[in-house]
């Protein structure tokens, strides 16, 4: 389940441009497998067209709930951020904005 936050949304609950309704299936919203516990989206060929938003808006925020394909006992398995909140990515105009993260045991 996907949408954006753009400057005309009053906060971040308030999702524009929601690819599918709760519980539909479409092929542009489903994840791909790619390993175990690990999935990808393709958000194509921009993120303004996957969305549909009008060339006049600009997007803040990616927001995620990612959800099970079928319901299971009844209700939809949810995948959220630790606390039970929405999922946001910032999207910013230019450039590429990237952080990694190191286990500090890893070294």
């Amino acid at each position: 389940h996907t949408g954006v936050i753009t400057q005309y949304s009053s906060g971040g609950s308030d999702w524009k441009y929601v690819k599918t309704n709760w519980g539909q299936n479409t092929p542009e919203t489903k994840l791909t497998r790619i390993g175990q516990d690990l999935y990808s989206l393709t958000i194509a060929p921009t993120i303004m067209a996957y969305y549909g938003v009008p060339a006049n808006e600009k997007i803040l925020q990616m927001a995620f709930v990612f959800r099970s394909g079928v319901q299971v006992g009844g209700t939809w398995l949810e995948g959220k951020t630790e606390t039970g909140g929405d999922i946001f990515v910032d999207v910013f105009e230019e450039g590429l904005s990237v952080s990694l993260f190191c286990p500090v045991n890893h070294l």
